[in-house]
């Protein structure tokens, strides 16, 4: 008797819908960090720019509650605004793009869409507060001021040495533009803090996006290619001893296409700790001879691949998402049981495994634990040729055998796997964009507003002879040292998120990779410095636009 979740289309659709639900509660937790320090940056540039109106309506008598609700209103205006474009293109884009993506794999019915009523009301009411707060904050510390300064340009700030001048060795051999960077950098220590947060969060959710990927696609070739190395499973009709399932065994292994094949005892039990608590449902796997089990299964540690495990008559060897699920250790004692049956068994080892969840136990430790013989009801089994013809007749073949109910083959699942996974890329690609767009917006506001605030500094240089590509070096050469300080700080951060991503989007009977390819590190850092460039590049016409006469003359 089977129920909906045997069938592995019912169950592996519930299986990609759960991954897609715990990465729905991730990200827009930090999309929402960032999009505040965006909101941040946004309305003290806004204030910043408007420094001569805010004195001048200060001058002739407004409160300060009215004037600021200028900027509190237009806060507002744009966040409903904002929101209301989010709800409605978020609502009808993102489910589906991702839709469409599994409709790949799955004959699903015409998509109908839910408002998520909740999420949209505290989404929005986040988003208000952000952009308000930012507004009330910036004009609640320029209003301060007298009415005469506000409608001055904002004096520079004071400069004051910083340590590296106290490093001799270092300073003498910096030149004058390295210096001056060096000290602008540590002057304008808000636009410091805002830039490293801003462009270090963008860079661990690029570094995350990769990360999220390389996790999950690098378990296809680790299972199927390093740890399940056979070819294929036939499942009998009816289970027996081995001694009744000899003449089967013979005659499979005598067949001209089998390389070689092994009898085993594979049965779904439940799984908990032998003192109670939370239980798993796991496959329990008795192998005919554990001494050849290597041939069709590797038993392994993770972090020490190339040191095997022998199962042996001391206990049972459990994967490593099993133990971690439910808090086992080697030398627990666990628990399997089903309608039938029941026992107990000491664990020997925890094994690599990324896909299903195994009890692995040899036939004496069955014996001793269950209190009753091994009966065999699949083999295993490795071709001479895998191709799909070959397949395809192997099994059609055996099929004809009224002892053989099934025949699947490795490559099948490999392909079914692959492609259930692949439907995730479109959420990455997502995250992508998404962070992406983030760090242009963050560098670009902190950019306009460093040139705004600097504006005499930027008409002074220049009216002292600085060529166009000097000017532009001098303004940007902290941009691109601040994004390279975020950046570091980004990849640290990033490692740190995609494990904790990767552990939460985990289903039950999977288990992601723990690592990062290299190549993620290096695209997150080109990715993160071709923002800085682009922004860069768009602002180098502001700067060569600065008027020289009346920026100096402004002050008076």
């Amino acid at each position: 008797m089977f129920n909906r979740d045997d069938n592995p289309g019912y169950s592996g659709y519930g299986e990609d819908a759960n991954r897609i639900d715990n990465v729905a509660g991730i990200f827009p937790v930090f999309f929402l960090l960032v999009a505040a320090l965006v909101a941040f940056t946004t309305m003290t540039r806004m204030v910043e720019e408007q420094r001569m109106e805010l004195g001048t309506l200060k001058a002739l008598g407004y409160s300060p509650a009215s004037i600021a609700s200028k900027f509190v209103i237009y806060a507002a205006l744009a966040a409903v605004v904002g929101c209301a474009i989010g709800v409605v293109s978020g609502i009808n884009t993102l489910p589906r793009l991702i839709v469409g993506a599994y409709s790949l794999l799955y004959q699903v019915p015409e998509l109908s869409l839910s408002v998520p009523w909740g999420a949209i009301i505290i989404s929005c009411i986040i988003t208000i507060l952000c952009t308000v707060g930012a507004a009330i904050l910036i004009c609640s510390v320029e209003l301060r001021e007298e009415p005469s300064e506000l409608m001055r340009p904002k004096a520079p700030k004071i400069g004051k040495r910083i340590f590296l001048e106290k490093i001799p060795f270092i300073w003498k051999r910096m030149g004058f533009i390295s210096k001056v960077t060096a000290r602008n950098i540590l002057r304008y220590k808000a636009r410091f803090f805002m830039t490293v947060i801003g462009i270090s969060g963008c860079t661990a959710l690029i570094l995350a996006g990769f990360g999220l990927q390389d996790s999950i696609f690098s378990i296809i070739p680790k299972q199927f290619e390093e740890i399940s190395v056979y070819d294929g499973m036939m499942a009998f009709k009816n289970e027996d001893t081995l001694e009744a399932k000899a003449p089967l065994e013979s005659e499979l292994r005598a067949d001209p296409q089998v390389e070689d094949a092994m009898l085993a005892k594979q049965l779904k039990m439940s799984v908990s700790l032998a003192d109670g608590g939370h239980s798993k449902d796991a496959y329990l796997y008795v192998p005919e001879t554990p001494g050849d089990m290597n041939h069709f299964i590797n038993l392994r540690h993770r972090k020490e691949p190339d040191q095997k495990l022998d199962l042996d008559d001391s206990g049972a060897i459990i994967t490593e998402k099993l133990a971690n699920d439910l808090g086992i250790k080697v030398g627990d004692t666990i628990r399997l049981y089903s309608d039938d049956k029941e026992f107990k068994i000491e664990v020997a080892d925890i094994t690599e495994n990324y896909i299903e969840n195994y009890v692995y136990v040899s036939p004496k430790a069955y014996e001793s634990a269950s209190g009753e013989p091994v009966k065999y009801n699949i083999a295993y089994f490795n071709l001479k040729d895998t191709g799909t013809d070959a397949e395809n007749t192997f099994g059609e073949k055996w099929l004809e055998n009224s002892d053989v109910v099934s025949v699947s083959f490795t490559g099948s699942i490999v392909k079914s796997s692959t492609d259930s996974l692949s439907s995730l890329n479109m959420v990455v690609l997502v995250m992508l964009v998404a962070a992406g767009a983030l760090a242009f917006v963050v560098l670009y506001n902190l950019t306009n507003i460093n040139v705004s605030e600097r504006v005499r500094e930027i008409a002074t240089i220049r009216v002292l002879g600085f060529y166009d590509r000097e000017t532009n070096n001098y303004i940007f050469r902290e941009n691109i040292i601040l994004s390279f300080i975020g950046m570091l700080i980004g990849l640290g951060l990033g490692v740190i998120l995609n494990n904790f991503i990767i552990t939460t989007v985990e289903t039950d009977i999977v288990m992601f990779g723990r690592g990062i390819d290299p190549s993620s590190y290096i695209f997150a850092c080109l990715f993160t410095m071709a923002f800085t460039l682009i922004v860069n590049l768009f602002m180098a016409p502001v700067i060569k636009k600065v008027d020289m006469v009346e920026s100096l003359k402004s002050i008076e």
